[in-house]
């Protein structure tokens, strides 16, 4: 039977979650994005694709006929009983997707989760071996966010929308503060990852 150590990653937006998703995976592991499992399930002819057009109208579609995932996100985060008609749709779908996909892996997994703990007693952690909050200040977050092409207003939407760092760090079992330079970050990752790898492996060599 293969050994798996799952790790359940997260961060508010334009903390650098993606970057330490893409460290893990040099240094090793096996990686889950959920935010490319969205893609998939809301492109035309994916699993959600009908069902958000249909909860959401033809306003949040391209001209291309893809989903418009900034109009779409501008009509959730404004009004958090459409988010939440959203998330009704997405979630079931993604811990399914999510769910084949680790069991299809090996070794150290690490799964890049947004909204790891914001459902409380119905929370994503609790699935996993041990959790990673990537964390930094509200100010480099902003300023991250609007290098990226947001607004203001849109990125302090998206923050506000999210569980505030202080009580991530409550939950999280290692929180690795990202304020330093991309090298940091994947220096620190590259060390955690060694020391999921021994305890996924070490007794069992």
């Amino acid at each position: 039977m293969s050994r798996r150590f799952v790790v359940g990653l997260t961060g508010g937006i334009a903390s650098g979650k993606s970057l330490a998703l893409e460290a893990f995976g040099r240094a090793g592991a096996a990686t889950v994005d959920l935010d490319a499992i969205v893609r998939e399930l809301s492109k035309p002819g994916g699993q959600a694709y009908g069902r958000i057009v249909g909860a959401f109208g033809g306003g949040v579609v391209s001209p291309g006929g893809g989903l418009d995932r900034g109009r779409l996100a501008e009509v959730v985060f404004a009004d958090p009983r459409r988010r939440r008609r959203l998330e009704g749709i997405l979630h079931p779908l993604i811990r399914r997707e999510m769910g084949r996909r680790i069991a299809k892996a090996s070794g150290v997994v690490v799964v890049d989760v947004p909204l790891l703990f914001e459902k409380g007693r119905k929370s994503l952690a609790r699935g996993f071996d041990a959790t990673v909050l990537i964390s930094t200040t509200k100010e480099l977050q902003l300023r991250r966010a609007c290098g990226r092409g947001m607004t203001k207003p849109q990125a302090r939407a998206r923050m506000a929308a999210q569980l505030p760092d202080a009580a991530k760090r409550k939950l999280a079992d290692i929180v690795i503060d990202n304020a330093g330079s991309r090298g940091d970050l994947r220096r620190r990752i590259a060390g955690y990852y060694k020391a999921f790898d021994l305890i996924c492996h070490g007794n069992h060599r």
